[in-house]
């Protein structure tokens, strides 16, 4: 748990990310979901998709975006060979950045 919360705040601390993190336009996607906590930020023309789930069972989701790199996960390396944003899995307490595509 707490190399995670080192690894957020080098990211939010980063060149590359800090930004968008700090100043980027925040919209909240599914807000209905009982179990996921999703949304983007935006700072000009980089978007990073943030997906949690909050809950002690596994969440399977579609979400309509193309991927660039994951950013940050909570539970796995980052390695984008495996995510697939059209059936995404997440496992309890799961949390993952994404850079979107343009």
């Amino acid at each position: 748990m707490f190399y995670h919360y080192q690894r957020l705040i080098a990211l939010r601390k980063s060149s590359k990310f800090g930004d968008t993190l700090v100043y980027g336009s925040y919209q909240l996607l599914m807000e209905e979901h009982p179990h996921i906590f999703a949304y983007i930020r935006q700072y000009k023309e980089q978007r990073l998709l943030i997906v949690a789930n909050v809950s002690q069972q596994t969440q399977t989701l579609s979400l309509d975006y193309k991927l660039a790199e994951v950013v940050l996960d909570n539970l796995q390396p980052e390695d984008e060979s495996e995510v697939d944003l059209a059936q995404l899995n997440l496992a309890p307490y799961q949390a993952i950045i994404y850079l979107l595509a343009d």
